[in-house]
């Protein structure tokens, strides 16, 4: 590029130079005129000098004959008196001497002007002189550039030339290039061709024989299948179930879907994040992150307060006969409190194993097991009758929320968006089943469903999800436009006959589905100004509880 840029303005250089020569050519011939018209003026001057010269001696002159005339004068006046026509010529001569002298006075006028123009001219012809010296030298100056900037064109021309003959070389090289290319192109297509047809032979016998083994193998699954889900069955039959679930399901009751507010309470002097009924349907319990842990009866009256926890209460578990509850804080502490006693010591065990949040706690049918899962990547399971620790297992992926569907099924949610089953009898490591809730965020919390064959789960990406554990398979989506999860998240619940799913949102409503279909049935507006963070239905089926961070809980009716 450099080299480019010299050959282009090596030429340009060339006519400024030019430019700058005519330049000073004009510029010399006013100043040969100045210089001619100065010599004329210089002579005229020398010629009116010499004349003056030749008056003023003729003015000597004649005033050395007056002089000489008036001593003669003066002598013959005194010898012999005045004479008339001497006085005549004395006359004549003095004004003669005044004319000269006139004379005089107008050449030296006229001497002092062409004086005063030879100066003009001389400081003239000087400015013209220096100016002319500078272009001069400025013309020198731009001869020596472009002499330099011609050696530079001359050899830039030649390693344009050079850079010519290597870029040829190169074209000749590109060109063989380009051809031995265009045959390995040509090889790889005739051998890619070959490939082609030696895989659709090789996929074609493959598929052959996997679809022998296909039939093999469907005839086997069908029959593990079959086996499984008549031991399913089985099991689900005689998997123990608390009385007050139990009587409702027999019985066949009927929910009634919630319209309006039956009771409203502030419950907490701070946020509310987590709320449950006891089984009987004899008491409700309320968490908040003042740290208290209230009993109300059904009917929202206070009947115990819970004190002495250290932080924010996370989550809270009815045992299955009602008279215990299990608190889980933030700060990873677990107790276990009576719910009968209302006054002396509530607390009955306390377990400080975890090193972090807890996110979920849930009691075995029995109630001889309490589950607790943490923010630590650890879940561990809790003899509630000697006070030790007889479980643990460590998750790859925290563990969000946890359930127990019955006695043969522990049933976990984790923030990689799985869902995992396990059998409590067994070790809590083993993990029987696995699948993807389908979530597109992770989970918050889970709930079973009344049969204990489903699970309800709800995420951040605001909607609830319904699973089939023997399918390990989404059954239902559950999502309005009205829904939108908070960042606490909200603990969704089936009603007792499960015909419906309710859950929270952000806004404060409390939304509620068909879970059959999914569709919307009803969205409750005027209980809440904040995100509503747990909800749970009476197993009797008359009314449903929801508590939100406004601090207050409410009974729907």
């Amino acid at each position: 590029d450099r080299s480019t840029n010299m050959a282009v303005l090596a030429p340009e250089l060339k006519q400024a130079i030019k430019a700058q020569l005519a330049a000073r050519d004009n510029l010399l011939c006013p100043i040969e005129g100045f210089i001619r018209s100065n010599h004329r003026v210089v002579q005229r001057l020398a010629d009116a000098t010499a004349a003056n010269l030749e008056l003023v001696q003729s003015i000597e002159i004649l005033k050395e004959e007056n002089k000489q005339f008036r001593r003669e004068n003066l002598r013959a006046s005194t010898s012999r008196g005045a004479d008339a026509e001497v006085a005549a010529e004395l006359e004549a001569k003095d004004k003669k001497i005044a004319e000269l002298q006139g004379e005089m006075l107008d050449m030296l006028k006229n001497q002092n002007k062409e004086s005063k123009e030879e100066v003009e001219l001389h400081r003239r012809v000087k400015q013209l002189a220096d100016s002319l010296a500078q272009k001069t030298a400025a013309c020198e100056r731009l001869t020596q550039t472009s002499s330099r900037l011609e050696v530079q064109s001359e050899k830039c021309q030649a390693e344009l030339e050079q850079r010519d003959i290597e870029f040829k070389t190169l074209e000749d090289e590109h060109s063989v290039l380009k051809l031995e290319k265009a045959q390995a192109e040509t090889h790889l297509q005739a051998k890619k061709q070959e490939f082609d047809d030696l895989l659709q032979r090789w996929v074609k016998e493959k598929q052959m024989m996997a679809d022998g083994l296909n039939e093999d193998n469907q005839k086997v699954s069908d029959d593990v299948q079959d086996r499984i889900t008549s031991e399913l069955l089985a099991a689900a039959a005689a998997a123990p179930v608390d009385a007050a679930r139990r009587s409702f399901l027999d019985i066949g009751g009927q929910v009634v879907l919630p319209s309006r507010i039956v009771a409203k309470e502030k419950a907490h002097s701070a946020e509310i994040f987590t709320a449950v009924f006891s089984r009987d349907s004899s008491t409700f319990a309320t968490g908040s992150s003042d740290r208290l842990v209230k009993l109300w009866t059904s009917g929202g009256t206070l009947s115990n307060t819970l004190k002495g926890l250290t932080s924010t209460v996370s989550c809270l578990a009815f045992s299955a006969d009602s008279t215990a509850i299990a608190v889980g804080t933030e700060g990873g502490r677990v107790s276990i409190h009576s719910v009968g006693r209302t006054s002396g010591k509530n607390l009955l065990h306390e377990m400080n194993n975890h090193s972090n949040r807890i996110n979920s706690i849930a009691f075995c049918p029995t109630s001889e097991t309490l589950y607790t899962a943490s923010r630590d990547h650890t879940i561990k399971a809790f003899d509630t009758k000697r006070g030790v620790i007889k479980g643990n297992a460590l998750s790859d992926s925290t563990c969000q929320a946890l359930c127990t569907a019955d006695a043969y099924q522990l049933v976990t949610a984790h923030f990689d968006k799985t869902i995992k089953i396990r059998d409590p009898r067994e070790d809590l490591k083993a993990v029987g089943y696995e699948f993807e809730s389908g979530h597109s965020a992770h989970i918050t919390h889970i709930c079973a469903h009344p049969d204990s064959n489903k699970v309800l789960t709800a995420a951040k990406d605001h909607t609830l999800r319904e699973h089939d554990l023997r399918m390990h398979s989404t059954v239902q989506t559950f999502m309005h436009d009205d829904f939108r999860l908070g960042p606490s998240g909200c603990q969704p619940c089936y009603s007792p006959n499960a015909a419906y799913v309710v859950c929270g949102s952000v806004s404060g409503a409390v939304v509620i589905w068909n879970a059959k279909d999914g569709t919307l049935e009803k969205v409750l507006t005027d209980g809440h100004t904040r995100d509503v963070t747990a909800c749970a239905w009476k197993n009797s089926g008359s009314e449903m509880l929801s508590v939100s961070k406004d601090k207050h809980f409410v009974i729907w009716g």
